[in-house]
């Protein structure tokens, strides 16, 4: 099914990979983002930090996003500096601060 939009939302995670506080979901235009890169990642957290303080009047530092593109879905964590990109569930593509891995078996098997 072809939609319209993409799906992102962003939270907030404590060092041990609790979810702190509230999280929030939004549309995104396909036409905004080509590719979920860790600019696009710290530029959604950014205007969805604004955003939700904005509309609920609540402070969120949200540390986590992740946007659903069609079959491919990205997750950020921002404390981590580490990117994650997913295609129909499997991972695919990893940039651990720095430390690129294109190997989805790999993958695959160290998010086991």
């Amino acid at each position: 099914m072809n939609k319209d939009y993409y799906t992102a939302e962003v939270a907030r995670f404590d060092k041990n990979g609790n979810g702190e506080g509230r999280c929030w979901g939004f549309y995104v235009s396909p036409g905004k983002y080509a590719a979920f890169t860790i600019d696009v990642a710290k530029e959604l957290l950014e205007w969805g930090t604004k955003e939700f303080k904005a509309r609920f009047g609540e402070e969120m530092d949200f540390n986590f996003v992740s946007l659903k593109m069609g079959d491919t879905k990205g997750k950020y964590w921002r404390d981590k500096n580490r990117l994650l990109i997913y295609k129909n569930g499997m991972p695919i593509y990893e940039n651990n601060n720095g430390v690129i891995c294109r190997d989805s078996v790999a993958l695959a098997d160290s998010l086991m």
